[in-house]
Order: structure tokens, then C-alpha cells, then sequence
């Protein structure tokens, strides 16, 4: 390699060379210029073939893979001239054996890059003549048969063309006879026309603007264009961007259809760094369906969503978070732009807290309000506002200097909670259309718990885990009942008697307060018990249970004693009941359980089972642990102070992981006791299964889970059949992989409940998944079927076409409420992302 600098003014403009490379000599010979002129940073070249030098002429010659570095210019070529005198430098390729044109000059001037046949630069001038140039510019490249660098920043391109496509003949382009290039702001053309595949299609222009920033810009949001037999002609999603800041953008947007269906949206994303992010999108619509003053319905949707996420660096002790999702129930049963997912979820949920934490301090206080909103029956809770104090575990009696071991009393801990909340539970059309009686909706009320617990172990093995669990609730207002008495008169006014009424309530306004509490204990330990066999692939199977009893004891709050509770006199006809009911009925928090003093013992028997297995394969001898059984559980309760019915049903668990790749859920009950069928419905009497019936127990539900995760394996075969074809050039859709990407989830699931008489059975299958037919074709689907309605479900097939440049995607929903279908051809790369054809039919386009 052959190599050279020409140096800076500051050091005389001398010319070095390799001496061991050239002549001592030639270089002695060669006397630095004095020219006042002399570039002022040092020209670097050098050559991995050959040099040669014209001393009169102060030119160099570079041969073979030849490169001149300039400050931040560079440039490569396999054959370059480099004049001295006037520094220019010329540039060009050399015709290799095979008579091809290899070592085409490349230019980058700053992470610019132009690609040509013949290139002419000036050092000092900054201006440079290239011909058939190809250069890349963000998303799109810029193809000229002459471009003239005007400066660093200015270039105007003869004969030029733009595209988004990285091939040399790109599959398409935008051709202009005069192109000027801005850096860092903007391309202009003169009139300007498509070409798809080298051929020219009626789309023209006459002039052109392609944005050319690295950050973001303001500009139009082209829209989709197209008809639907519903609504009529439309356009969907264009609107105008306006990017305000590097730390805020807004997107207004909207839809408009020829019959009088519009929507409206605002997209907004925000962030601070270090400090906040987050984004707004909002959107209202109007839907008119049918004939004008015929069969004319309008329906208005609207919904909004907010994410605000606090960075964990701005206020280490403190956050500020909102998750709001919050609109018309039907939105997305309406919508014209809703997604698969909006549409199949029917609960939406907000949620903005406010967190603060005391450092050094066991507290923290959170402030939120949130909502639930079901779109099946448009029901609405909106909780605003709640606050919550917590207290986290401490010891109260742990000495402040310990010696030796804890004593007993240091493991006496205590944590406490209090929450205060307001909360409403309404309809969504009571809520949008406030009134004042929305107050008397209102329920609020305080609530504290501080749970105190220890633990300990006895005999070395058993873990004892006793509480004292403390509850008080606290309300402004409690609750008044009373029977009223109507009375029913014949024709002509007579009175017939008093023998109907009707339930009142009222409210005592007042401060009220419950105390609840409880005594709890837990006692654990664990069982292991190993299997070893002499068998050729399984050496040993361990069986591990974790037994747990635990005991619960509550006294009768609805005793007179804590008056808690009262009673009405109810009278139907002839026959008189005595009704009791809480005071705190109603309440945010509920009141005291009424019954009887309970005293629950519970009794649970977890299991799970390994193996130790040597692989089929496996040629160590080594053997491997292997899961054969995660969860096997069994529990149920006993309460001792109960006359009757003191056992609750059997509660059977098991869950297991097959090969990794599916997993096996069964959950399940068994009532010990027997039952009586009156009006239809049963009733569990204190008899025993068996005795009635000869089984064992009552199977009241049954619930099976069956999960499949397939997908495929990348093996050694597969990928020498991708080198071989990406080294033989071969296009992806000659190329079928049966050993292609795929995903396959299947989900199973059998439900049975029969309390008594009666039984009602769910059987679902629901599938999805997605196969990569060649490396550019990929199908994806998802569906279900009911086996017991024998119907489909929500069922949708997507089909992706890599089309290099651009790229085809179709969606169908072929039946069903959301019947629709999407074809999108469009241009991959963001910049031309408007440069797109759309066909599509909408679910309200079907006569469902």
C-alpha cells in the first residue's frame, strides 16, 4: 500500500511520501509551494496498488483501490487524480477483465454518500460535478445522470429521480427533470411524474416537495380515499401534523363521508426528558345510517385516552401516574377506525394516582381516582377521590439493642392501612347527563385495618403463624328500613285491608362507626418423600406435599350487644316476618357479617411430583430433573360452631406443563352434601352425599383448561438453505422454506356446572397463529368455535406481502357482527407513506 500527505500551511506545505516506497530522490526534488492560497488542513490519499507523481505538473496519480481523506471528506474509487495547483481531485471506476465497470467512485461528505460513474470535486471551492450519481438521503435515494454540488449545503440534480427502493433500477421512482437537494430541510422538483417498474403512469405533479429533516416537521396528513356502499365516498385519518417542539407534538385529524357521517381525533404525544411522558389521543364521531327522512338513525360515539408515565429519576419519593380510558360504551362497536382488540374488550378501566412516600419512614399516602366502565350493559363505578395511608410492618416490641437471639415478643408486628374514597355506581347516561340527584348515588365512608401477627416454629418442622386481624369502618350517614303498609280500595272506594307494602329506605345522617375483627392462625410444614428405581431411563421421582391447617374465629356481629343491626316488621296478607338488617347496608365498605359466631378450621394439601429421567438422546448418563406434576391441591373448611352443614365443598386444583409445550389446568368441586329440589331449585340439607345418593360427593363444577404453544424450530438445515440462497440471488418467492417461522396457540377449554337438577356446559376451542410461507409471504388468523352453539367466533385472516420497496397486506373478517375487509398497497419507507391504494368494507357496509 502506497500512501501520502499534502500538510497544512503551518508546516510549509510539504509533500510526504513513503520513502521506503519511492525514490529519496523524487521526494528531495519536489520543493514546497509557496503559494498563499494552500489548502489549510492536510490532504491524506493513498493507493493499494500504485502512485505516481507529475512533480511539474503538482499532480498525483492513485491506482487500485484508491482513497483521499479532506477534514470529513472522503473518497474512494480505483482510480483518482489529484491535482495539487488547483485541488481537485477527478474520480472514476476501471474495467476489470470481464470488461464490468468495478471501483465506482463513492463520495461522503458529512454521512452523505453519493455513488457514481465519474466524479469531479473542488477542496476549496466545496463545488463538484458527479455523473450518474446515486446518493441516500433518510428514508428515500436520489438517482442523477449529473448532479452539481453548489456548496455543502445546496445540490441541484439534472435528469433526477427519488425513491425509497435500495436498488440500483429501483422497482419504482419519482422522475423529475430538475431535482434541488437542501441538507437537512427539504427536496424540490420541477414537474414530476411516478414511474412503477420503469414505466409511466398518469400520477403527476407539477412541482414536488419531500421532506428532508432529521426531526420531526409539520406538514398534511395525506388521507385514505375510497367508497362504502353504507356511507357513501370518504376519506378517512388526514388531517394536519404540527410538530410544536422537540418535547411536544399534536395530530389533528378527521373523517368525512359523503352521506353525513364525520369524526374527528386529536393525537398528542409529550415528553420531558428525565422528568415525564406521555401521550393524549382523543376522538368523537357521528354515524348516520339508512334514507334521509325514511330509515335515517344517528349514532355519536366518543373516547378518550390519556398515558402519562413520571420518569423514576424526577422525584425520587414521589410519582405522578394516569391511565385513562373513558367513553361511550359502544364506541367500538361503532367506530370507523377501532381495532380487533378495542372492539373484543368490554371493560375499560382508568386510573390517575398520585404516590408519595416518607424517606427514612415506614409510610406512604396515595391519592387516585379511577373508573370501570362495561360496555355490555353500559354500568359505570367512578371512585373520585380516594386516598390511602399505609404503614408498613413494624416492631413495636424489638429491643433497640439486640443481645442473643429474639425473643419471642420481638416478632410481634403490626402494619395498618387506611383508605377514604367517594364512589358513585350508575349508568353511562346518567353520568353524561349530570344532575344534582347524582349526589344522593354518592357512597363514601373510611376504612382502617391494622392486622398484628407473629410467627414461629414448633418441634423444628411446624411453622405457627398466628393474627389478630382488626377492621373499623366509618361513615357521615347510615341506613333506615321500614315496611309501609299500602292499602288496596274496590271500585267504589271501599277499603279492602292492609295486606301488601313496599320497603323503605332512608338515611340517618350522623357519624357511625363498626369495629370488625377476627383471630387467625396458620400451622405449615413440608413432607418429602423419594422413589428410586434401577430402570434404564428413570432413576427417582420425588413427591413433595405441603400440608396447612389453618383456624379462623369471628364472633356474631349482629348480636344486640354491638347493635350494629336492626329490624322491620314485614307483612304480607296475613303473615308477619321479622327482618333484620345492618346499618351500614349500602355503604362503600358494607358493615359487620351478620350469622352466627364462626369458627373455620381450613384444611389445604398442596403436591407436586419430579423425576429424574436420562434424556433418549442423552449420551452423558446424566439424568435431568423434569417436572412431572406443578400443582396438585386439595382444601376445604370446617366450621365448628355451625348446627348444620359445617363442611364447605372440596376444592380440587391440578395444573401441569406437557413437553413445554402445552399446559393442563383442572379445577373442580365436590359438595359433601346431599340435596332437595323445592320450586325448581335445590337446596343442600344436612345429610350426607353418600348416604342419599351412594357417592362418594356431589361434583358441582368441573373446569378443564388445555393450552398449545407450538412453533417452529430454526435447524442446521435451514439455515444453509437460506446462505445458499442469498449467495445464488435467489428471489424469496422461489424459495419455499418448509422450515419457516410459525406459531400455532390453541386453547381448549370444557366448563360443567350442575349444582343440582340443572347443568350448563361451555366448550370452546379458540385458535391463533401466523406461518411465514416464503421469506416475503406471511399468513396470520385467529378464531374460535363453540362446540356447544356449534358456531363460529370472532374469526379474522391477515395476509402480508413483502414487496420489497412496498408492501400488501389484506384483513378479512369473512362473517359475524364486524364483517369487514382491508387491502392496503403501500410504499414501506415513512416519507411516501402517503403514496398508497386502499380498498376496504366496513362492518356497517354489510347487511348483517
Amino acid at each position: 500500500m502506497f500512501w501520502g500527505s499534502v500538510a497544512n500551511a503551518s508546516n510549509s506545505d510539504s509533500l510526504e511520501t513513503d520513502t521506503t516506497k519511492i525514490n529519496p530522490t523524487v521526494i528531495d526534488s519536489l520543493k514546497p509551494p509557496t503559494n498563499s492560497d494552500a489548502l489549510e488542513s492536510k490532504v491524506e490519499y493513498l493507493a493499494v496498488d500504485s502512485m505516481r507523481f507529475d512533480i511539474p505538473n503538482q499532480k498525483v496519480y492513485l491506482f487500485g483501490e484508491a482513497e483521499v481523506k479532506y477534514e470529513g471528506i472522503e473518497l474512494r474509487a480505483n482510480y483518482i487524480e489529484l491535482s495539487l495547483d488547483s485541488k481537485e481531485v477527478l474520480a472514476m471506476g476501471t474495467i476489470d477483465s470481464a470488461g464490468k465497470l468495478v471501483g465506482k467512485p463513492e463520495f461522503v461528505d458529512g454521512g452523505q454518500t453519493f455513488n457514481s460513474e465519474t466524479m469531479r470535486y473542488n477542496f476549496e471551492t466545496k463545488k463538484g460535478k458527479i455523473i450518474q450519481a446515486i446518493t441516500q438521503e433518510g428514508d428515500g435515494y436520489i438517482h442523477g445522470k449529473q448532479i452539481k454540488m453548489i456548496n455543502d449545503e445546496v445540490i441541484f440534480i439534472k435528469n433526477g429521480k427519488y425513491t425509497t427502493c435500495s436498488n440500483e433500477i429501483p422497482h419504482f421512482h419519482i422522475e423529475a427533470s430538475k431535482l434541488k437537494f437542501i441538507k437537512d430541510d427539504k427536496i424540490v422538483s420541477g414537474p414530476a411524474y411516478l414511474k412503477i417498474q420503469n414505466i409511466p403512469t398518469p400520477l403527476a405533479l407539477p412541482f414536488g416537495f419531500f421532506p428532508n429533516k432529521s426531526e420531526r416537521t409539520s406538514g398534511l396528513i395525506i388521507p385514505t380515499y375510497g367508497g362504502s356502499p353504507g356511507l357513501g365516498f370518504f376519506l378517512n385519518e388526514g388531517g394536519y401534523y404540527l410538530a410544536i417542539n422537540d418535547f411536544l407534538d399534536v395530530a389533528l385529524m378527521g373523517d368525512i363521508y359523503s352521506r353525513g357521517s364525520w369524526g374527528l381525533g386529536l393525537e398528542s404525544n409529550y415528553r420531558k426528558r428525565y422528568k415525564f411522558n406521555g401521550y393524549v389521543d382523543l376522538s368523537y364521531s357521528q354515524i348516520l345510517q339508512g334514507e334521509k327522512d325514511i330509515t335515517r338513525s344517528k349514532t355519536s360515539n366518543y373516547f378518550i385516552r390519556w398515558r402519562h408515565k413520571q420518569d423514576p429519576k424526577a422525584r425520587p419519593n414521589s410519582n405522578f401516574s394516569a391511565d385513562v380510558n373513558f367513553g361511550s360504551s359502544k364506541n367500538f362497536q361503532n367506530n370507523f377506525n377501532s381495532t380487533t382488540q378495542d372492539f373484543l374488550t368490554n371493560t375499560f378501566k382508568s386510573n390517575v394516582s398520585y404516590n408519595k412516600s416518607f424517606a427514612g419512614k415506614p409510610f406512604n399516602l396515595t391519592l387516585n381516582g379511577s373508573h370501570s366502565q362495561n360496555s355490555k350493559d353500559s354500568s359505570v363505578t367512578v371512585v373520585l377521590p380516594s386516598a390511602t395511608f399505609t404503614m408498613s410492618r413494624i416492631y413495636p416490641l424489638k429491643r433497640t439493642v439486640k443481645v442473643g437471639k429474639d425473643r419471642w415478643y420481638e416478632k410481634i408486628g403490626v402494619n395498618a392501612t387506611a383508605i377514604m374514597k367517594n364512589q358513585v355506581k350508575t349508568s353511562e347516561d346518567t353520568l353524561t347527563n349530570y344532575t344534582a340527584d347524582m349526589v344522593d348515588l354518592m357512597q363514601n365512608g373510611a376504612r382502617v385495618t391494622a392486622p398484628i401477627s407473629t410467627s414461629f416454629k414448633v418441634l423444628k418442622y411446624f411453622s405457627i403463624s398466628p393474627s389478630i386481624n382488626n377492621s373499623v369502618v366509618m361513615y357521615l350517614q347510615t341506613q333506615a328500613q321500614d315496611w309501609v303498609l299500602s292499602e288496596d280500595t274496590n271500585d267504589t272506594g271501599e277499603l279492602l285491608g292492609t295486606n301488601t307494602g313496599s320497603l323503605a329506605k332512608s338515611k340517618n345522617e350522623g357519624f357511625a362507626a363498626a369495629y370488625e375483627g377476627s383471630f387467625s392462625t396458620s400451622v405449615n410444614t413440608t413432607i418429602y418423600g423419594t422413589f428410586n428405581y434401577k430402570l434404564k431411563r428413570l432413576k427417582a421421582i420425588r413427591h413433595v406435599m405441603y400440608p396447612s391447617a389453618t383456624f379462623n374465629i369471628k364472633p356474631d356481629y349482629s348480636d344486640d350487644f354491638w347493635g350494629y343491626y336492626n329490624s322491620y316488621t314485614k307483612v304480607l296478607d296475613t303473615e308477619t316476618t321479622e327482618v333484620d338488617y345492618s346499618r351500614f347496608s349500602g355503604q362503600v365498605y358494607g358493615g359487620p357479617g351478620s350469622g352466627s359466631e364462626s369458627g373455620t378450621l381450613g384444611l389445604s394439601l398442596r403436591n407436586t411430583l419430579d423425576a429424574k429421567i436420562i434424556g433418549m438422546k442423552d449420551t452423558t448418563n446424566i439424568p435431568k430433573k423434569v417436572k412431572l406434576l406443578d400443582n396438585l391441591n386439595f382444601s376445604t373448611s370446617y366450621n365448628i360452631f355451625a348446627d348444620s352443614l359445617n363442611w364447605n365443598p372440596v376444592r380440587a386444583y391440578a395444573k401441569s406443563r406437557i413437553n413445554n409445550n402445552m399446559d393442563v389446568q383442572i379445577n373442580s368441586v365436590f359438595d359433601p352434601y346431599a340435596y332437595v329440589i323445592e320450586n325448581e331449585t335445590g337446596t343442600r340439607i344436612n345429610k350426607s352425599y353418600f348416604s342419599e345418593y351412594g357417592g362418594l360427593a356431589n361434583m358441582t363444577s368441573f373446569d378443564l383448561v388445555l393450552t398449545f404453544r407450538l412453533k417452529s424450530k430454526v435447524t442446521d438445515d435451514t439455515k444453509k438453505q437460506k446462505e445458499a440462497k442469498e449467495e445464488l440471488n435467489i428471489d424469496g418467492d422461489q424459495f419455499v422454506d418448509f422450515n419457516a417461522p410459525w406459531t400455532l396457540n390453541v386453547s381448549y377449554r370444557y366448563n360443567y356446572k350442575k349444582p343440582y337438577q340443572t347443568e350448563t356446559i361451555t366448550n370452546t376451542l379458540n385458535f391463533s397463529g401466523d406461518v411465514r410461507i416464503t421469506t416475503k409471504w406471511k399468513v396470520g388468523f385467529r378464531s374460535g368455535y363453540d362446540i356447544e352453539l356449534k358456531k363460529f367466533n370472532y374469526t379474522s385472516l391477515d395476509i402480508y406481502r413483502d414487496l420489497h420497496c412496498w408492501e400488501l397486506s389484506f384483513n378479512i373478517v369473512p362473517f359475524g357482527t364486524r364483517k369487514s375487509y382491508t387491502v392496503d398497497l403501500r410504499v414501506k419507507a415513512p416519507v411516501l407513506s402517503d403514496l398508497k391504494l386502499s380498498r376496504k368494507r366496513n362492518w356497517y357496509d354489510f347487511d348483517n
